[in-house]
């Protein structure tokens, strides 16, 4: 037993000394970096979608004002359909989960009450109607799930809808000054949030438990774990635990919050009007804040290190709560859409500013897009400019945010006869090379280089770049002649 107990201290030694001459070391690119792009990738000009767009299945989901659902894929890069209403719905669109509440078209938005509306309740995960409910009472949707609808009426009650059966299950009278936030789920209940009070449903019971708040809410609140935050009448953050019925503590900032705070990794970050964001600790500890500059557009979106703030003046900051480092990205034109984060990027719903638009006088082009890393290469190319034929050019690749990438290399030209491909220089560059090779162009014609490059951390990074080469020579003999002939011509006359 002693032998045996001895062994395996022996091997633990072992491992402990010899481990960190086996590991081998792992380069990793920061999630963003200076180095950004934003890339097209869906045209949506002609789709009349609605601004709220829905993360699903590593894709994007589309509402349209026709009634039409469809999907992009963002791994495969394609689009696909999933269902058709029929009929024309408005913009206004209410998501929670898995559920979607649309208002047809033809449901009277302006007026109080507005009459009969049609309210279609939609499950995007087994893709298929709920309900379609016919209603004139229905003035604010605050939640939903699979088979309960809560919202607020004209009539100012808080009512609960078993909207499988159109069956009522409960209401209460509010106050008429008492402004109604918004709700959230957690399991089998559902939190909504007025001026006052706190009410709390809880389904299987059919009850509506009404709490005092100590500190009126002036704001949307946030439901992390057993704990609501919003923003106060008195400029605070307060954090109120669910569970004990009462607040646990309350910070002062330098405005009033407005917009619903959010959950940033082990963060809560407010944007109050005074447009600076602030990381809270759930103690209630400020962990960091940073100016933005300008008024915020959307709500802002958490990714795995850093926060996406999009503002009014068509910037993007994204502020690493990690490290405390803030990029700021020139977008250059409104976002249209709540952003979405897949992966490694933000994918938003943009378009051209509006003096562009008068001025075309066509529709705005609106697409969706992705903001992220750039990854490829930057090449340098000796001499820079002017690129003389039958001499040597050397091309230098620097590699951006890429790991251990080895280059396919392929220089064609762009033109050819007989629709045969003419591949003039081929070469591969493995990690181990050095990045750089040389080539002598031997025709006055435009050529493509495609570099296709495969790294540790990025498959399929396509980069190509256009050059032509000039004859010198011929250049100057034209031009000495032109100069001959232009003298010559002065000197008879």
């Amino acid at each position: 037993m002693k032998i045996k107990k001895y062994i395996i201290r022996l091997l633990l030694l072992t491992f402990l000394i010899y481990m960190p001459y086996c590991s081998s070391k792992l380069t990793v690119v920061p999630e963003i970096t200076s180095s950004l792009s934003d890339i097209d990738v869906l045209d949506l000009t002609e789709k009349q979608i609605t601004e709220t767009i829905i993360k699903k299945d590593s894709g994007v989901v589309f509402i349209t004002t026709k009634g039409e659902i469809f999907r992009w894929h963002a791994e495969k890069r394609m689009k696909d359909f999933l269902y058709n209403l029929n009929r024309d719905i408005l913009p206004d669109v209410f998501h929670q989960g898995d559920y979607l509440v649309l208002k047809e078209q033809g449901s009277a938005p302006g007026s109080s009450p507005p009459g009969t509306v049609t309210h279609t309740i939609f499950d995007l995960k087994g893709m298929k109607e709920s309900a379609v409910l016919k209603s004139n009472k229905i003035k604010k949707i605050l939640g939903l799930n699979r088979s309960c609808l809560v919202y607020l009426s004209f009539a100012n009650e808080l009512a609960a809808l078993d909207y499988r059966s159109n069956k009522p299950l409960t209401a209460k009278k509010l106050r008429k000054k008492e402004t109604v936030y918004n709700g959230e789920w957690k399991e089998n209940r559902i939190f909504v949030l007025t001026t006052n009070h706190l009410y709390i449903y809880d389904q299987p019971r059919n009850t509506l438990e009404t709490i005092k708040l100590e500190h009126k809410a002036v704001s949307d609140f946030l439901l992390a774990g057993g704990w609501m935050y919003y923003g106060s009448d008195q400029r605070e953050l307060v954090q109120f635990s669910v569970n004990a019925r009462k607040s646990r503590w309350r910070f002062k900032i330098g405005d009033v919050l407005k917009m619903k705070p959010s959950e940033i990794g082990p963060y809560i970050a407010i944007v109050p009007e005074d447009n600076n964001i602030y990381f809270f600790n759930k103690n209630g500890t400020l962990y960091w804040w940073q100016k933005l500059d300008s008024t915020l557009r959307r709500p802002p979106k958490a990714m795995k290190e850093n926060v996406a703030a999009f503002l009014w003046d068509n910037n993007v900051k994204f502020l690493n709560y990690k490290k405390k480092e803030v990029i700021t990205y020139p977008l250059g034109r409104p976002v249209v859409s709540n952003p979405v984060h897949i992966d490694d990027y933000i994918y938003i719903v943009s378009e051209d500013e509006v003096i562009e638009r008068e001025e075309s006088q066509e529709p705005p082009y609106r697409r969706l897009s992705k903001i992220g890393n750039h990854y490829g290469v930057e090449i340098k190319a000796d001499p820079k400019y002017v690129k003389p034929l039958g001499k040597s050019i050397r091309f230098d690749l620097e590699p951006v945010n890429l790991v251990e990438p080895g280059y396919k290399i392929k220089i064609i030209k762009t033109q050819w006869e007989n629709q045969t491909r003419p591949v003039v220089f081929e070469k591969q560059i493995s990690v181990d090379d050095i990045p750089s090779f040389v080539w002598m162009p031997e025709e006055p014609v435009e050529y493509k280089l495609i570099i296709e490059i495969e790294a540790k951390n990025k498959k399929g990074v396509i980069v190509e770049q256009t050059f032509k080469p000039v004859d010198i020579e011929k250049i100057l003999k034209n031009y000495y002649y032109d100069i001959q002939t232009k003298y010559s011509f002065n000197f008879f006359n």
